[in-house]
């Protein structure tokens, strides 16, 4: 038999038994969620990898006869992408952005070097190697949407590097990607009196629609099964 006694240190220590039991599920379950955190982390970080060793990286040379490396775009590459941006003139960062920049900002230089390549995807034309190595062209694509079939693209190359083939072994080198990531319409918004680049588009061969507007041309490329001139 059981007196009053008995049964209220009975249930006194049931409910510290639940008490601690929902505390030790509540850590688990904290603790889990951790854990999942770091396994997507570490797998998005396995992807972003697998999809930067997957971008062809190697020497080119340009039309006269300057031997340039093309490669993806690195986390580390930050401060010299910043150091590129500087070296620009006023009219090739008007061209690139379609309105003045002054400097990009740690936000803007996280979004150029935060790419999983797949969805977002850029390279960089580089003369030099180790502490030498400078950035005289960036190109880039993102997609509309994710895994969508159409992409903008974008290319801006050092003024001193301009007129020298660059922007077209770059062009050549994202449609390339593009094409291998499922990717089938390359589009591209350019100012009209930017002819250089106009002229870079219309000798790829790649069949192009065009429309304008306050003097903006907006060129929607067909990639999937043309190869773009070399």
């Amino acid at each position: 038999m059981t007196n009053d006694g008995d049964v209220h240190h009975a249930a006194s220590a049931m409910r510290r038994g639940l008490v601690a039991l929902r505390r030790a599920g509540r850590q688990w379950l904290h603790g889990a969620a951790s854990r999942m955190r770091g396994v997507l982390a570490l797998r998005a970080d396995a992807r972003e990898a697998s999809g930067r060793l997957a971008v062809p990286a190697g020497n080119a040379i340009l039309r006269d006869g300057t031997v340039v490396q093309v490669r993806a775009v690195r986390p580390d590459d930050t401060e010299k992408l910043r150091v590129a941006f500087e070296r620009l003139s006023a009219r090739s960062v008007y061209r690139r952005f379609l309105h003045p920049v002054k400097a990009l900002s740690p936000e803007v230089l996280r979004r150029i070097t935060d790419l999983d390549f797949h969805d977002r995807v850029g390279l960089v034309m580089t003369v030099g190697v180790g502490a030498g190595e400078r950035l005289v062209a960036e190109a880039r694509f993102v997609r509309d949407a994710p895994d969508s079939e159409r992409a903008e693209f974008a290319i801006v190359v050092a003024d001193d590097y301009q007129n020298r083939g660059a922007a077209t072994l770059l062009l050549q080198e994202l449609v390339a990607i593009a094409r291998s990531r499922g990717i089938r319409e390359l589009c591209a918004h350019v100012l009209e009196d930017n002819t250089d680049m106009l002229d870079v588009i219309r000798r790829s061969g790649l069949p192009s629609t065009q429309s304008r507007e306050d003097g903006v041309v907006r060129i929607v490329s067909r990639i999937g099964r043309t190869s773009p001139g070399r």
